[in-house]
């Protein structure tokens, strides 16, 4: 017989998002050049390996890798409720889309939460999209494994010096070196 939880369980995806905390490589990650979002991916690998003590000292065993991917699974499924974290079976499978571009919202009462459709709305048998918010495109590699196709809040950060035309390796004598 199968449990009500069943169906829902076997649609989850064997594997979370490949955010940045699970790069195989450190070196991979400084290839970004961002020295903050390198930070900030160490900070959760390190939170991730924080949590599987804390399930080890309460008792829990088990395989190291394997609960550290569903410990990634739930966090990339859940949901903000107020001051909460909740779990919300198939609005959790809901693609992100921006608002603009037809993507929902959802509201929380009490212990039910509605996904409503976007602007455009939704014809039966369409897809429905949840707009994840505002991000800048960092935010969007570092905790969900993707950057939008448009991002209207895309920002890039600079770290270290600045180029300039004087730092191209330009022949001395082709007219465009600035004096």
């Amino acid at each position: 017989a199968l449990g009500a939880d069943d169906g829902y369980v076997a649609s989850l995806p064997a594997e979370p998002p490949l955010a940045l905390h699970r790069w195989d490589s450190g070196a991979a990650l400084a290839l970004l050049g961002n020295a903050t979002l390198e930070a900030e991916a160490d900070g959760i690998y390190f939170w991730r390996d924080d949590q599987w003590a804390a399930h080890e000292a309460r008792g829990g065993g088990g395989d190291r890798g394997a609960y550290l991917r569903l410990l990634d699974l739930v966090c990339s499924r859940t949901l903000r409720c107020g001051d909460e974290l909740v779990a919300a079976p198939l609005l959790d499978m809901a693609n992100h889309r921006a608002e603009d571009e037809g993507g929902g919202t959802y509201g929380c009462a009490g212990a039910s939460i509605a996904l409503r459709a976007g602007p455009r709305g939704a014809r039966d048998g369409d897809e429905l999209f949840l707009d994840y918010g505002r991000r800048a495109n960092d935010h969007w590699l570092l905790f969900y494994g993707f950057c939008p196709e448009h991002n209207r809040d895309d920002a890039v950060t600079l770290d270290g010096a600045s180029l300039s035309w004087r730092d191209a390796p330009l022949a001395p004598d082709d007219g465009r070196r600035p004096a």
